[in-house]
């Protein structure tokens, strides 16, 4: 029989009976208190064995992080060599991402834990939840994304402050870094970005890696002055030994830069190939005037073999993904469709940006319109899907940027 107190002893006083149904609750209280600070400085990696992963809700209040290039003490360790991130658009949720070096990431533990100091005097402390959207492919640098996810707006007051984030090598809390990821001013936030209508009706993002050449600039600068493209320049990528122009730094870049500008962002570049287009064949017909015309006018042959794994980019509603991927991604809310051959293609034309001049190089007579055209041992037919929709674009461009002449 189980004796939760015992009876008081001849001669003893009164004053110690309470104490004795006092003392139980206190030495509970005492724990619980315990418990709660020991949980709360429990790195992520221990908590991923006690209870399975739960991603941030989207209904949650949240804030978005701004990173510009940062000389802190991170920067220069072997942790994360990280010096070119993005500046944020978009405001829920709050990523932050960075180049930490593979074998720390990879083969490590580390973790982070965010914190919102305000300038109004109080704080605010989150969890950060990291996410490795290169599946293992990162070679000497990987990519990291942190979201961090408060359970209030920790701006609401719109008085401005600073995201303090801390990067921790390992189990232990004793060795870290600490990072000012994000300072706000008083008064520039505004709620009415992240709630429809978004900004844009369509607008172009390109990334120059190198690629950019003055005349292709000199073909895209009439559409960034009317505020229908950005070019960003990403060359400074090539000093890190990351994954095939870093890719998935400047895909997930690109995803929290414009979160909330549109319902919708495309991703695709010069290596899709799900409708691989040739960019040297053309028909012989001595009634078009070739130079004159755009690529996919007069580039009508696609390369026809079936049962082979194509390479796809993608659509996303960006607000509803904490990070993504080159060809998808696995860190979303909702539903996702992976069968998309039904719904979207895209027609690749590979080589010809890298034509000084004209493409039309080997041409075919008119019949090859009805039958399957052998060139470098791939088979080719016709297919003129584009070019029907040659006027409607032209009309788009006349309506956009007006009737620019770039060449003569």
């Amino acid at each position: 029989m189980r004796k939760d107190c015992q009876p008081p002893a001849s001669g003893a006083t009164v004053s110690k009976l309470p104490a004795c149904f006092e003392t139980k609750p206190l030495v509970a209280t005492l724990l619980a208190l315990t418990l709660v600070m020991l949980l709360w400085n429990l790195p992520p990696y221990y908590q991923n064995l006690l209870s399975t992963t739960t991603r941030p809700s989207c209904s949650a209040p949240e804030a978005t992080v701004s990173l510009s290039n940062t000389s802190s003490s991170f920067t220069r360790t072997s942790l994360s060599d990280q010096k070119w991130v993005h500046t944020e658009e978009g405001r829920p949720p709050l990523p932050w991402l960075a180049w930490p070096r593979s074998p720390f990431t990879c083969s490590g533990v580390p973790w982070y834990k965010c914190e919102w100091i305000s300038n109004n005097g109080s704080s605010i402390r989150a969890k950060g939840y990291k996410m490795l959207p290169d599946w293992g492919y990162g070679r000497v640098y990987t990519v990291v994304v942190v979201n961090c996810s408060f359970p209030v707006n920790p701006n609401r007051d719109n008085a401005g402050g600073r995201l303090m984030l801390n990067a921790y090598y390992d189990e232990s809390q004793r060795k870290y870094e600490k990072l000012t990821a994000l300072e706000e001013l008083p008064g520039s936030y505004n709620e009415s970005k992240f709630h429809p209508p978004y900004q844009y009706d369509s607008h172009f993002v390109f990334h120059d890696a190198g690629g950019v050449s003055p005349e292709v600039r000199a073909a895209l600068d009439p559409w960034v002055r009317a505020g229908r493209a950005t070019i960003q320049d990403i060359r400074g990528q090539a000093e890190f030994d990351g994954y095939y122009y870093n890719q998935f730094l400047v895909v997930n870049d690109c995803l929290h830069r414009y979160r909330y500008s549109a319902n919708w962002t495309f991703y695709f570049d010069f290596t899709i190939e799900q409708n691989p287009m040739s960019s040297a064949l053309c028909f012989n017909d001595s009634t078009q005037d070739y130079p004159r015309q755009w690529g996919f006018e007069k580039l009508l042959f696609r390369e026809s073999r079936s049962g082979i794994r194509r390479d796809r980019k993608y659509a996303i509603q960006a607000r509803n993904a904490y990070a993504t991927g080159v060809h998808m991604s696995e860190n979303v809310i909702g539903k996702t469709l992976h069968q998309t051959e039904t719904k979207i293609r895209y027609y690749h034309y590979h080589n010809s940006i890298q034509v000084l001049g004209e493409l039309c190089r080997e041409f075919l007579p008119l019949s090859a319109k009805n039958n399957v055209t052998w060139y470098n041992k791939l088979p080719y037919v016709f297919d003129d899907n584009m070019k029907k929709l040659a006027s409607t674009i032209k009309e788009f461009e006349r309506n956009t940027i007006g009737n620019v002449q770039v060449y003569s």
